[in-house]
């Protein structure tokens, strides 16, 4: 008996540091009682022994609908639910494949979350919550395997504050499913366009790479959308105020960072400097969604240079509006006049798109370098051509005549960047006069009836060539006068009209 005693004492010795060794793992959720579609955030916590990963099993009503193949290196995970009833997610901790310890915890989701929506949200292409929602005619493909391009498209729809559940991620791939090429995936310069028309912004046909071009269009609040890594399209946001660094918005961090090779990223300090990064997990917010092993949508910076190295398809905010009660709309314009202009709602999506003619004033449009909108009237004898920001002309565009009165959006030192009928280029500074935006009409007249068209002169005289011509019963503005003649603006042109021209005089 005394020998048994002693043996079970000496056993009770070696046991006893091992138990007190052993791992204690639990797991908690938050939040407890979430939704369906809410983001599910997962703590493992082990103490009382190192562990190197965590296997995760997830049931739903007692039915096992997830286990993880191999343990996880994340302790810290996510997972958005797709059903409502009682899940349960048991941990189980790992020190190399040997099996620790085991926790589970038990939590019910009922009801369902908001549309993840609004100018800060960076949708997580992986996270799960995509895995059934069809983007293709052919339903073989997902938001989840090849919506990227939509995402990053969604992102910029949703910054310029259209107000429409089809600037979502999944209206966006009812209204778009043929932009998907087999084997390819997304043409982004064609689902771009095809958005452009449908939502009312404006886009270029070709990739934006100047350096100069690309922080204009930052300062304006435009965006860009490029293919980052081999199959992946991502969204440049914004640039930095030393307009040396782009903000990028990414749905898929891991794909990136899988591909990016030695391109360097970074995230921003809080003191406004960067740290470079060399995984998502170096990322403030980014998450593992154990359900797919993938990591979440987040954002980093990267280098202007770097960026404009890439095929960056602009992705214009519209640049005229007005206010439609509480709602601002985007516009066309056929011709902008210093106190009249032609114009038409841009968007293809609304169901009245009526050309109107309305007073300038009530327009809205940013003219970069001034407190003002302006305008651009031709001044050049011999007339200006639309060119690119190399100085190349435009194809397709004619010469704008004298008195041509065009928007400016960009007020350079020697050149005014402007729109015309829809293409955006670039005019010399030294052949426009700055015209702003008068509060008060001049008196208006009729050209006179007879005739095809009435010619309008760069000076009081017959003696140059017409600057420009009016259809015959044209309402126009009377500006100045002088030596028989009338200084008249319609149709968005200026002109000298011998006052014979007019049917009546005010």
């Amino acid at each position: 008996m005394k020998t048994r005693s002693l043996f079970l004492l000496l056993l009770l010795f070696l046991v006893l540091p091992l138990l007190s060794a052993s791992a204690e793992v639990s797991v908690r959720v938050s939040p407890e009682s979430p939704r369906v579609g809410d983001v599910v955030e997962v703590a493992v916590i082990v103490s009382g022994e190192e562990a190197t990963g965590v296997r995760y099993r997830l049931l739903l009503d007692g039915e096992p609908v997830f286990q993880s193949k191999n343990p996880d290196p994340h302790f810290s995970s996510a997972f958005r639910p797709r059903s409502e009833g009682l899940f349960t997610l048991e941990v189980t901790a790992f020190s190399g494949k040997t099996a620790l310890s085991s926790a589970a915890v038990d939590f019910p989701v009922s009801g369902h979350a908001p549309e993840e929506a609004g100018p800060d949200v960076i949708y997580s292409q992986y996270d799960g919550w995509w895995k059934n929602k069809i983007y293709t005619l052919d339903k073989k493909h997902t938001l989840e395997s090849s919506g990227c391009a939509l995402f990053a498209l969604s992102h910029a729809l949703q910054r310029m504050g259209i107000a429409s559940d089809q600037i979502l991620p999944e209206g966006l791939a009812a209204l778009f499913p043929r932009m998907y090429v087999e084997g390819v995936g997304t043409s982004t310069e064609a689902l771009i366009r095809q958005a452009a028309l449908y939502f009312g912004f404006q886009t270029l046909h070709d990739p934006v790479h100047d350096l100069s071009e690309i922080r204009d269009a930052f300062r304006r609040g435009d965006f860009f959308s490029f293919g980052f890594v081999k199959g992946h399209v991502v969204l440049a946001a914004a640039l930095d105020e030393d307009a040396g660094m782009v903000r990028v918005l990414d749905s898929a961090l891991g794909v990136t960072f899988s591909r990016k090779g030695n391109l360097p990223l970074y995230t921003r300090l809080s003191d406004g400097t960067y740290a470079e990064v060399s995984s998502p997990e170096d990322l403030p917010g980014a998450r593992w969604f154990f359900v797919n092993g993938a990591w979440s949508g987040g954002e980093y910076w990267m280098n202007l240079s770097d960026c404009a190295k890439k095929a960056l398809r602009l992705i214009r905010r519209p640049w005229l509006t007005y206010k439609d009660g509480s709602e601002t709309v985007a516009l066309n314009a056929s011709w902008i006049g210093s106190r009249r202009s032609l114009v038409s709602p841009a968007a293809e999506m609304l169901a009245d798109r009526t050309e109107r003619l309305v007073p300038t004033e009530d327009l809205t449009w940013q003219t970069l370098g001034s407190d003002r909108p302006l305008l651009a009237m031709v001044t050049s004898a011999k007339g200006l051509s639309l060119t690119d920001v190399s100085g190349k002309k435009l194809e397709g565009y004619r010469s704008m005549p004298w008195g041509r009165l065009l928007p400016v959006l960009t007020l350079g030192d020697e050149k005014v960047y402007v729109c015309y009928r829809g293409a955006f280029g670039y005019l010399a500074r030294e052949g426009v006069e700055l015209l702003e935006i008068p509060e008060e009409d001049p008196p208006s007249a009729r050209l006179l009836s007879s005739g095809r068209e009435v010619r309008g002169y760069p000076a009081p005289d017959t003696k140059s060539p017409a600057a420009c011509s009016w259809p015959a019963g044209t309402d126009v503005l009377i500006l100045d006068r002088s030596e028989g003649f009338c200084l008249a603006e319609g149709l968005g042109s200026r002109g000298w009209v011998r006052e014979e021209d007019f049917s009546a005089l005010p």
